[in-house]
């Protein structure tokens, strides 16, 4: 058996902090609603992407954003780059 390991990348993303509207829409260049709860749906050629407050939109290679983290797991995945 062999061990194996993600190759590093480097994504772009944007965390949904309930009040950078403005921004996400900006990053993501789609239409982008804000919920009562306080969460966010934004509309991607692909579909709807929900946030909740805190959780981060992350770009796939094509730079068509495609995938929501929460939180706690982009900090145990992502770093900053340098």
């Amino acid at each position: 058996m062999a061990r194996y390991r993600t190759k590093p990348t480097e994504i772009d993303a944007i965390q949904w902090t309930g009040d950078n509207l403005t921004d996400v829409i900006a990053f993501t260049h789609c239409r982008a609603d804000p919920q009562p709860d306080g969460g966010l749906m934004v509309m991607t050629a692909a579909g709807s992407l929900w946030l909740r407050k805190n959780d981060w939109i992350v770009k796939h290679g094509d730079g068509q954003p495609g995938q929501v983290c929460p939180a706690a797991d982009f900090a145990a995945i992502y770093e900053p780059v340098a």
